[in-house]
């Protein structure tokens, strides 16, 4: 039997054509072969970061956070208020803002409270320096630190006591300004000095006061201080002299 081959044309010709060539783009393109991935090593990059500080001490402070200055004014004459109690003794203000943080007993570096006239009879008098010492600390030790105070050393200082008030919440995110307005009282008025004034605490001899004590990092933190000088009657003339060791320590 013989086989007819029909070439037909027509619409219906165009109509296939045109599913076939839209079922030639549906296909899924066939991928080039694929790189073979023999391994992945991987390497570690490890260091160890150290746990660091750093203190700085502004005598006679300014909220500018200056070695000089005092109050609101900038570098002038420190503010030093008396309280004399039941007595006549008196405190002289500085004559001028520190240039050093240290220097020779009775000189005018670091804190310098100026000329004190004791009592002379039986009566203490307290010097109130505002503004006295701001610590500017800073650390990255996130299990915290301490910041202590204490008086290692002195000269002609039998019997006196040096107290501090903090100004603010320490620390502080800048340096803040003394809000004392007088010398206040609660000292020891007659006989061996026991007690500060009130709202302060002792900077010892025997062994530190903590001022500071907490377990986070700091980054540029402030401990602004007002200084408290009592001096008891008949206090001993000649220079005089109290050193303070702040020490900043990480847990």
């Amino acid at each position: 039997m013989a086989l007819i081959l029909r070439i037909v044309k027509g619409p219906n010709v165009k109509k296939l054509l045109t599913l076939v060539s839209l079922a030639a783009l549906l296909l899924p393109a066939v991928p080039a072969s694929a790189a073979t991935t023999f391994a992945s090593p991987t390497v570690d990059v490890n260091w160890n970061t150290t746990a660091s500080g750093s203190i700085t001490l502004f005598a006679d402070y300014a909220t500018g956070v200056t070695l000089c200055g005092s109050e609101a004014t900038g570098c002038g004459t420190p503010a030093v208020l008396t309280n004399a109690g039941a007595g006549s003794g008196s405190c002289t203000a500085a004559p001028a803002a520190p240039t050093a943080l240290t220097g020779a007993a009775g000189s005018t570096t670091g804190v310098f409270f100026g000329t004190i006239a004791p009592d002379l009879t039986t009566n203490n008098t307290e010097c109130y320096y505002k503004d006295a010492v701001d610590a500017q600390i800073s650390t990255n030790d996130g299990t915290g630190y301490t910041l202590t105070e204490q008086a290692t050393g002195s000269t002609n200082a039998a019997g006196v006591w040096l107290c501090y008030a903090a100004n603010g919440a320490l620390p502080t995110a800048g340096a803040t300004g003394s809000g004392v307005a007088a010398a206040p009282a609660g000292f020891t008025a007659t006989g061996a000095i026991a007690a500060c004034p009130t709202g302060m605490t002792q900077i010892p001899t025997a062994s530190a006061v903590t001022v500071l004590n907490t377990a986070t990092t700091v980054a540029s933190g402030h401990a602004g201080e007002d200084y408290a000088l009592v001096v008891p009657a008949l206090a001993a003339a000649g220079a005089s002299q109290f050193v303070v060791t702040y020490t900043f320590v990480g847990k």
